[in-house]
């Protein structure tokens, strides 16, 4: 009971500093404007034909994996066309070249897709090449790595045995040596599954955002802060350790509170990333928690 009021009280002093109160805010507000800065920096022609997007992204995922691979690997071919054709027919206009070579050659290579551009018959998603081209190139990256997975696994293999023909790593019994074997055996398993593909760029966007990993190091010294400043600024600490429970119980409340306040803090700080990254990605983030356990019976993480 005196360890439950020695936790109350650390958390009535805390939480009544207004300077405690004020950085802590500062922390989520300015996290997430930084989240919502970057993702606009990093993915904004993403985000700005997020529903075309969305629309690829379904298109594909309906497919297995090898279909779909084989299916954006052509189109990934088919706007590079069109962007050879549009790049030459611009450089034609402005320079006043004679490009009918250059057409004729992609005309025996690609003779459908010549037609088409000249037409103007042209399958785009937004309408625009350079935009489609990034939209296509981001999905078909995605869908390789998927695709390849079998292939990775093959290389973690043949690098162990390479390795394990050096003289300094064959020597039976020792780190090195179990290491390989241990890292052979545990990816041996992963060997043959199917490994599905899912709308994954919210949950991305969340994963590899490094500063809120800075922030929350920030916000757990600022409790640390919190928890002794105001004893060491009235200089009490003394009294503090003279009274019955100003010792091993005050300091285990502190580091009950502690503990307890930062997972708070890290739960709060990721809650507020999904919820942008759900927004600002069509709340994809939602519908991968849901299929998550469908999901963990094939995904070797």
């Amino acid at each position: 009971m005196k360890f439950l009021e020695l936790v109350i009280y650390e958390y009535r002093k805390v939480y009544r500093s207004k300077s405690f109160v004020f950085f802590f805010l500062s922390i989520f507000l300015i996290n997430g404007a930084l989240f919502i800065y970057t993702q606009y920096q990093n993915n904004s022609m993403l985000l700005k034909h997020i529903n075309a997007y969305q629309q690829l992204h379904d298109k594909y995922s309906e497919m297995d994996i090898e279909t779909s691979y084989t299916s954006i690997k052509d189109m990934l071919i088919r706007i590079d066309v069109y962007g050879d054709l549009s790049m030459l027919t611009t450089m034609a206009k402005d320079h006043e070249l004679d490009i009918s070579d250059e057409f004729e050659r992609i005309r025996e290579q690609y003779p459908a897709l010549v037609e088409e551009y000249q037409n103007g018959t042209m399958q785009l998603i937004t309408g625009e090449i350079h935009t489609d081209r990034i939209l296509v190139e981001r999905l078909y990256r995605d869908i390789a790595h998927v695709y390849t997975y079998e292939d990775y696994l093959n290389i973690v293999d043949e690098q162990a045995e390479m390795i394990s023909d050096f003289s300094i790593f064959s020597k039976s019994g020792t780190f090195s040596k179990r290491n390989i074997i241990r890292t052979v055996r545990d990816f041996d398993p992963l060997h043959g599954i199917n490994l599905p593909y899912a709308k994954l760029d919210a949950f991305s966007a969340v994963a590899t955002f490094p500063m809120t990993d800075i922030f929350m190091l920030f916000g757990l010294f600022i409790y640390c802060v919190a928890l002794i400043v105001r004893e060491k600024d009235r200089e009490i600490f003394p009294l503090l350790k003279s009274c019955k429970y100003g010792g091993a119980s005050l300091i285990g409340a502190k580091l009950f509170f502690l503990g307890v306040n930062s997972i708070l803090m890290v739960l709060l700080l990721y809650f507020t990333n999904y919820a942008i990254a759900a927004t600002l990605y069509a709340h994809q983030i939602w519908e991968h928690r849901f299929n998550a356990a469908y999901y963990s019976n094939n995904v070797p993480f």
